[in-house]
């Protein structure tokens, strides 16, 4: 469902935009809030909260931005 918005221009991201990471397949996602941010869990140590979409792309050395999908 839904279509592909580029990785390379977060102009074009919406909030609601699916944001997806991992490295040879997908491992997390994160749902866009705006301002550069997404929402999603980080499990039992870290909750669910919100953080910066290319910090956590920094941070998590495992996972890379591989995907902006918007569903309709």
């Amino acid at each position: 469902m839904g279509y592909a918005v580029s990785i390379n221009d977060p102009s074009q991201w919406q909030v609601g935009d699916l944001i997806f990471f991992g490295n040879s397949g997908i491992s997390h996602v994160g749902i866009y809030v705006g301002n550069g941010e997404m929402l999603h869990a980080l499990g039992a140590k870290y909750g669910t909260r919100i953080d910066n979409v290319q910090w956590y792309d920094a941070w998590d050395g495992g996972v890379r931005l591989l995907r902006v999908r918007r569903i309709l």
